[in-house]
């Protein structure tokens, strides 16, 4: 899975490439913050879609689902 770390926040590309051109894609753009990572945690969908490196771990990033989850309540 390609990556993208800003600031320790996980944000997922999709661009369409195939899993060789990705990694070449990774390679190359490394300093830009751009790496392959096998996957991202199996979490309850309820504590949303965000990932945020802590340390080497990666977990949930609380305070952007927290910004989604209200965004549900506002709209409903």
């Amino acid at each position: 899975m390609l990556i993208r770390v800003v600031d320790n926040k996980i944000y997922r590309i999709n661009n369409g490439l195939t899993p060789e051109q990705e990694l070449e894609f990774a390679e190359n753009n490394a300093n830009a913050g751009f790496m392959i990572i096998d996957g991202l945690p199996q979490v309850d969908p309820d504590q949303g879609k965000h990932f945020k490196f802590d340390g080497e771990d990666i977990v949930p990033d609380d305070e952007r689902n927290a910004v989604d989850a209200q965004k549900i309540v506002n709209d409903s």
